[in-house]
């Protein structure tokens, strides 16, 4: 190599060595607290630095040729490492935003289910319950109503506006009775059901049959539906990571009447420990206000 160039060369890659160095050197002094950067970075910039000032020519002339090559060496394993360091602290990042993410879908899907069991027990009773147990036994009890109707009640034999008439001759019949009445009039109790509902038979069918809020709202079929996933009332009442989620109940007053109130969050926000860092905490309700809103973008 000519020699002028091999001079150059020299500068130019002591040059990069040292702007490498300062610029990586001043991205770790300058990250904040919460966002520190990786030790690695701390060590290569500096490794950088070294390497860049031993290899300018009026320094390296006063070394011998081994030494020379040798900081050349390290100044290209320096630039290795640190591009290593670099590498894996981005990637480490990306996996862990990606599993916050996760880790908060499924918090909030949770809490989003303990909202709709708490509303209904509140629709029943009237207030909210701290109780977990009390809330799953609640969840697994028939007390959803279904009304059932077959048959249209006719205005000729209405009186005052009401199917009094149907009642008074017995024509209106539960779905319980509907065998008897079948057998009664010699037909299966599938085709009496067919002619009631066409309304090719005076008997009309008026019950109401009760189901549990799990069967009505949580069945695994209506869960794939709504492309949710199925619940599992032992795990419901715990975040991702195993902790339970905190419940407390009040009432608060509002135009004079009192109402019931609940708050119910995560007692451990996924996140990193960091004394800097302060963690968002997954919650609905209040104690103070009438309302269950959550704190997620709904």
């Amino acid at each position: 190599m000519n020699p002028i160039v091999q001079e150059i060369f020299k500068y130019v890659l002591a040059a990069i060595f040292i702007l490498l160095g300062f610029a990586f050197l001043g991205m770790y002094l300058g990250a904040s607290e919460i966002e520190a950067q990786p030790k690695g970075m701390l060590v290569g910039s500096l490794f950088l630095l070294v390497a860049g000032i031993l290899i300018l020519p009026f320094i390296s002339e006063r070394i011998s040729g081994g030494a020379a090559k040798a900081m050349l060496v390290v100044g290209v394993l320096a630039s290795a490492y640190l591009a290593y360091a670099v590498y894996d602290s981005v990637t480490s990042e990306m996996t862990y935003l990606e599993t916050q993410e996760q880790y908060n879908a499924r918090t909030i899907q949770r809490l989003v289910d303990i909202r709709e069991a708490e509303e209904a027990y509140n629709d029943k009773y009237g207030h909210y319950t701290n109780n977990f147990d009390e809330l799953k036994t609640f969840v697994l009890e028939p007390t959803v109503a279904l009304p059932y109707r077959s048959g249209t009640f006719h205005d000729s034999l209405l009186t005052d506006g009401e199917p009094e008439e149907y009642y008074r001759r017995g024509l209106v019949i539960t779905r319980g009775e509907v065998d008897s009445v079948a057998s009664v009039l010699g037909m299966a109790p599938a085709k009496l059901e067919k002619l009631i509902s066409e309304d090719k038979v005076g008997y009309k069918i008026v019950d109401t049959t009760y189901v549990s809020f799990f069967e009505n709202q949580w069945a695994n079929e209506i869960r794939t539906r709504k492309k949710l996933p199925p619940i599992s009332l032992d795990s419901l009442v715990y975040t991702p990571g195993g902790y339970k989620f905190l419940i407390d109940t009040s009432s608060t007053e509002i135009g004079g009447v009192r109402v019931p109130t609940i708050e119910v969050k995560d007692p451990h926000p996924y996140g990193r420990d960091h004394a800097y860092l302060k963690k968002d905490t997954l919650m609905f309700g209040s104690l103070i206000e009438a309302h269950t809103d959550g704190n997620w973008r709904e």
